[in-house]
């Protein structure tokens, strides 16, 4: 909250929204509390929606749907995943306060600044996967100063391009027209389905720290440069992979098909949406292949910067 207090601008916003999750009645006052004390200096106010508020919403849903009960639980009700990780359950909440509305979902550690990626392609990249780079430190302090601070905070970063068309993208964000080497990984059928209306119903960026995913394997999926700042990483492979301290993200503006994992995440939900699965990691993964099979055409821009992504507990990979 305080790096949001200090990005400013929070005035221009339709509106702000805390969801809490925390499971012990002590994190849930000191977070209502950290509410009010923000809303005493911000030009915007926080709804804060903690677990009386759910609660009667979700009540409220069970009532004016009561042949959608078993459903509309599954999907909000805490008491049926107690005890799991339930993300999901938060980004559906989110989901539910923003109908018609684009909406820019932040999870609760990341810091809402906004840094340049430490590596730089020039252009646009359009593809199916593979876009992804990464970069590995031995400190955070080094991690820290890997990229340059921008001129923007994540929520008008995002916002700039949510919502718009593939054409609108590619016309801002292209150094001139396409070229050959730039649509190597758009293959048939990704180009039968692309059109330059193609809405961007979906933004990402780059995580700085902490890369969110739940064990190492995802440094398989890397491509070969990649790859070789990994194997040439001073503390060594293991230690790159269990640190966390990781530079995740794109070195230019890439447009994806398909949805995926980022700690800031922006939809347009002016169009129907699905919701998130309740528990479990995943969640955003499930999200974005429901999303494409509802919106064939649609496509996901992730930018070329990212955000601190430092969680305060402790976190290792068993490598």
């Amino acid at each position: 909250l305080d790096s949001m207090m200090r990005a400013g601008n929070l005035s221009q916003h339709n509106a702000l929204f805390v969801v809490d999750d925390s499971r012990h009645p002590a994190n849930r006052e000191a977070n209502r509390e950290a509410v009010v004390n923000f809303n005493l200096r911000s030009a915007r106010d926080i709804c804060y929606l903690g677990a009386e508020a759910q609660q009667a919403l979700l009540a409220d849903l069970v009532a004016q749907l009561p042949e959608h009960a078993a459903g509309v639980r599954f999907l909000l009700d805490a008491s049926q995943w107690e005890g799991k990780p339930s993300y999901g359950r938060s980004r559906t909440l989110c989901l539910l306060c923003s109908v018609g509305y684009r909406a820019i979902m932040m999870d609760d550690d990341v810091l809402c600044q906004a840094v340049h990626s430490p590596l730089r392609d020039p252009g646009i990249g359009i593809g199916s996967g593979g876009l992804r780079k990464a970069a590995f430190y031995a400190s955070e302090a080094e991690l820290l100063q890997s990229g340059r601070p921008a001129d923007f905070n994540p929520l008008t970063g995002h916002a700039s391009l949510l919502g718009s068309s593939l054409g609108h993208c590619l016309h801002t964000l292209n150094e001139g027209p396409l070229a050959e080497a730039q649509l190597r990984d758009v293959n048939a059928a990704l180009a039968n389905v692309l059109r330059s209306d193609s809405p961007v119903l979906v933004t990402q960026c780059g995580s700085l720290g902490d890369p969110g995913t739940g064990n190492a394997h995802w440094g398989q999926f890397l491509g070969e440069d990649s790859v070789a700042r990994l194997v040439s990483a001073p503390q060594g492979v293991a230690a790159a992979l269990q640190n966390r301290l990781n530079w995740l993200g794109s070195s230019r503006p890439n447009i994806f098909k398909m949805p995926f994992m980022s700690q800031v995440t922006g939809v347009d939900n002016s169009h129907l949406l699905p919701p998130y699965f309740p528990a479990f990691r995943g969640e955003d993964v499930l999200f974005g292949a429901m999303l494409v099979s509802m919106h064939p055409r649609s496509v996901a821009l992730e930018y070329p910067w990212s955000v601190p992504h430092l969680p305060l507990e402790q976190r290792a990979f068993d490598l």
